[in-house]
């Protein structure tokens, strides 16, 4: 007995085999502790005087910490996870788009140009920020800051924000939340404009200078005024609606530089996506309806002939009316039938604010550069003085358009006062 006790203790001692699996006391299969490792490029604390730089593949969509920095410029090229910087002084960042949220905390005299999907900061004072945020930032005792669109380009940042799962048309840059209010005018938010303040780039453009990059390029983020630009009562406003499956986002950005957009007195406000089905997006075919000025044709062109209810006309770019269709619009006295597969795509939305000149200029533009922006839309304030009855109705039919076009407006954009 004491041979086959022996042989029994020894036998339980051994090692079980990595093979084998594990049970509790329940006999639930436990998995084991896999240690995740920690990336010691996404780390960065205590430089001073220094340049550091973190190109594509370094961080890898890992989250970064930055703490306690000094007099340095710390570009990071690569997308993350989320990026939490603390207690840095005179620094200048550069963050590339990340999923998450930008936060900064107890940090004076920064630049930073960043993207992502939310961005914080508490404690903040000295400083000037030119971001993208698809959420609104969220600021909370700053003093002496300064806000400005996102300003940056190198080849592969539109890579960079398909990563990190940003649509680069959905920028709230403008539309802050601030949550400690204060009469002290120091703590009062002010805007620039990256274009004219050549010493807001400086750092990045002495880290950079052996880098592909561009930054008198404003692609892939059009400038937007935002809540910047007074908006009011008296404006005539402009929406432009592109299919966002169809659309070339470097040929629209192209179109969208700042310099152009000067040159024809023209400001874009804001972008934004619609998801299909939404209830903007059925306004937007009631407005077309009796707004005279649109291009209904685009909404069934470039469509994936996919439908067996549905024949595509080549020659005419518009949709036969077929049986089996799940919704009408009415285009030169014609009623077409939309089949699904069309209506399931999102829509990208600019809105801008110029007058009636320009507007027909730019749209002769868009018409000789672009093939698939669906509509656009106008409000005309112009008012037409006379006792004629058809001119009336002109007249009636100006201000139907006008007050519907602003109705929608206020739906898309509920934070401006139009």
């Amino acid at each position: 007995m004491g041979i086959c006790n022996s042989l029994c203790k020894s036998a339980n001692n051994k090692p079980k085999r990595s093979s084998e699996k594990t049970y509790n006391n329940q006999r639930t299969y436990v998995p084991p502790v896999v240690e995740k490792k920690i990336n010691p490029n996404a780390i960065i604390e205590n430089v001073s005087n220094s340049t550091i730089i973190r190109s594509i593949s370094e961080i890898n969509g890992d989250a970064i910490k930055i703490e306690k920095c000094k007099n340095s410029t710390i570009i990071i090229m690569d997308y993350s996870a989320q990026v939490n910087i603390n207690e840095c002084t005179n620094c200048t960042f550069f963050i590339a788009p990340c999923r998450g949220s930008i936060y900064l905390n107890k940090c004076e005299k920064i630049k930073i140009i960043s993207a992502s999907s939310q961005f914080r900061c508490r404690d903040l004072s000295d400083s000037k920020i030119s971001i993208y945020s698809t959420s609104k930032p969220a600021i909370e005792r700053v003093k002496n800051l300064q806000l400005s669109c996102f300003c940056f380009m190198y080849t592969e940042l539109p890579e960079m924000f398909s990563k990190a799962d940003l649509s680069i048309w959905d920028n709230s840059w403008s539309e802050y939340t601030k949550f400690s209010q204060t009469t002290d005018p120091s703590h009062e938010i002010k805007y620039f404009e990256v274009n004219s303040d050549e010493d807001f780039m400086a750092d990045y453009r002495r880290a950079l200078k052996d880098q592909e990059i561009s930054l008198d390029q404003y692609y892939p983020i059009a400038f937007t005024h935002g809540m910047s630009l007074p908006i009011h009562k008296e404006n005539n406003h402009m929406i432009v609606l592109l299919k966002e499956a169809y659309l070339d986002n470097s040929k629209m950005i192209e179109l969208l530089k700042l310099e152009l957009l000067d040159d024809l007195n023209i400001r874009l406000i804001k972008t934004c996506t619609l998801e299909k089905g939404n209830k903007i997006i059925q306004e937007v075919e009631s407005v077309l309806k009796t707004n005279k000025n649109n291009k209904l044709d685009f909404f069934v062109k470039g469509v994936n002939n996919t439908n067996p209810n549905t024949n595509y006309n080549n020659n005419h770019n518009q949709i036969i009316p077929n049986s089996g269709g799940s919704g009408n619009i009415s285009s030169n006295n014609k009623n077409f039938t939309i089949p699904a597969t069309i209506i399931k795509n999102d829509y990208v939305l600019l809105w801008f604010v110029t007058d009636e000149e320009n507007f027909d200029t730019y749209v002769n533009i868009l018409d000789n550069e672009l093939e698939n922006f669906v509509s656009i839309l106008k409000n005309d304030l112009h008012v037409v003085k006379s006792e004629n009855k058809d001119q009336r109705d002109i007249k009636n039919e100006f201000f139907e358009g006008n007050k519907k076009l602003k109705e929608l407006l206020k739906m898309i954009f509920n934070d401006y006062d139009i």
